[in-house]
């Protein structure tokens, strides 16, 4: 997933297996993938739409099934008799062929990311004891047990450990290498993009703990339905699938156990309790999560949509999770009848439409519930003035939602901007932690641990 490739092969379409095409698709990281064919899939002599298969499928020269899925021809040319053509395409699945929709699903999907080895934190080495007088050393190693969970009656999860080691004693060097990855199993296969949701789903949840883009390293899928024909015990064969994910890939320097928001080890206890609920209510906070996760995939851009979005999330997240009313409902609406009742006919179906949302609760109103809910010395420290706070949130809203020029010098700008934006963010990922099962005290302590790790431009004098 990380590394640059070349693949040379023979390629067609599912339904004419016959019509094959001289090819190479190459694979960039950061660019994505390209097929680029010496011929055509199709006879484009005849039809002037583009072409966008689902299936392209290929044979490499060293003998890999490879499909690609969903495919887009952006170039043709019929130069000196010769036809050729160029796809990108979003998905390459290496190790097998698929055919259609109705075959493309998986019961097991796992992947590897960034960080999740340090965040688990759970390794083998029971002892390393180098004896320099003596000129020795020893080595005590035991691949931990998997660590089992369970999302619902129909999911489940493991945090499994591999390790590798030399097969010999005859080397000048011994590496023993351990690492992480995590696999999700339902009773019944889900078509591809279902069964990739959910790895995506424990990708954003390890965001969120590593403080930093999970980027995927390598992600396999593998149906129990479709066994290896020429294997005798019929063991299921994995597809290893390749993707350009939204957000690039940094190498960084390798991080410790201490150096995330929350790691592994501080949610031991209650963790099967926390990713049940996180994957529970998927549905419910995705508006929240989608908005909070770009702020960390590209957390190198911001403006002022940066700032809207994070207002909007915690909108979004009031108006799902808390009381969405200011009187009730029956109440309400015999106060609005009256309200019409009292105003000419001309302008009864007008003040019906401005009166529509007149019940929902206003962004001041939202703030200063959720503000008054997170009992957290750091959000303390971070936001001393919750009156200024959210005076400077609502103006800046209005502004650069309607760019009204009432609004335009009570509206920040800049890196003043910039730290609201920071303030509210902060705010509103422990909202989602507490939300999601972790506990007052579990968010208080792990605030404070990392106030000037992760929080200290924001703290002030």
């Amino acid at each position: 997933m990380i590394e640059k490739f070349t693949h040379k092969g023979l390629w067609f379409l599912p339904d004419n297996p016959d019509r094959q095409v001289t090819g190479i698709l190459t694979y960039d990281p950061s660019e994505g993938a390209d097929l680029e064919l010496l011929g055509t899939l199709v006879d484009h002599r005849s039809s002037k739409e583009i072409h966008e298969p689902d299936f392209i499928l290929g044979y490499t020269t060293d003998n890999k099934a490879i499909t690609l899925y969903k495919s887009y021809e952006y170039s043709r040319s019929f130069l000196s008799g010769i036809d050729t053509a160029k796809y990108t395409t979003n998905f390459i699945l290496i190790g097998d062929h698929f055919t259609n929709e109705i075959e493309f699903k998986f019961d097991k999907v796992k992947g590897r990311f960034k960080n999740l080895d340090e965040w688990i934190s759970e390794f083998g080495f029971k002892e390393v004891e180098p004896d320099f007088k003596n000129k020795k050393i020893k080595i005590d190693y035991e691949l931990p047990s998997p660590i089992d969970f369970k999302i619902n009656e129909h999911l489940s999860g493991k945090l499994n450990f591999t390790f590798s080691a030399p097969m010999m004693r005859y080397t000048n060097k011994v590496t023993v290498e351990q690492k992480s990855e995590v696999i999700f199993e339902v009773d019944e296969p889900l078509p591809f993009f279902n069964a990739l949701d959910n790895l995506m789903l424990f990708q954003n949840f390890l965001t969120l703990g590593t403080f930093e883009p999970a980027y995927p390293i390598s992600v396999w899928l593998s149906n129990k339905n479709r066994k290896d024909k020429d294997d005798e015990n019929g063991s299921v064969t994995p597809v290893e699938l390749i993707y350009k994910p939204g957000f690039s890939y940094t190498e960084g320097k390798k991080k410790i156990l201490w150096e995330f928001l929350f790691n592994y080890r501080d949610i031991k206890p209650n963790f099967e309790t926390i990713i049940q609920k996180w994957f529970s209510q998927k549905d419910k906070i995705d508006p929240v999560t989608n908005l909070l996760f770009e702020s960390f995939y590209h957390r190198t851009r911001f403006n002022e949509s940066s700032f809207l979005n994070i207002v909007q999330a915690l909108e979004t997240f009031h108006r799902r999770f808390r009381k969405n009313e200011i009187l009730p409902k029956q109440e309400h609406k015999k106060r609005v009848a009256d309200i019409i009742a009292s105003v000419a006919a001309d302008f009864k179906d007008w003040l019906k439409d401005r009166l529509n949302f007149s019940n929902e609760p206003t962004l001041h109103h939202r703030l200063v519930e959720l503000t008054n809910e997170v009992s957290n010395k750091t959000l303390s420290k971070i936001i001393k003035d919750k009156d200024q706070f959210i005076k400077e949130t609502k103006n800046s809203r209005n502004y650069y939602t309607h760019y009204d020029v009432s609004l335009e010098k009570k509206a920040l700008r800049g890196n003043d901007l910039f730290l609201l934006t920071e303030k509210l963010r902060v705010l509103l990922i422990a909202i989602v932690l507490l939300e999601t099962g972790f506990t007052n005290e579990q968010v208080d302590g792990l605030f404070e641990r990392n106030e000037f790790k992760f929080f200290n431009h924001m703290l002030g004098d």
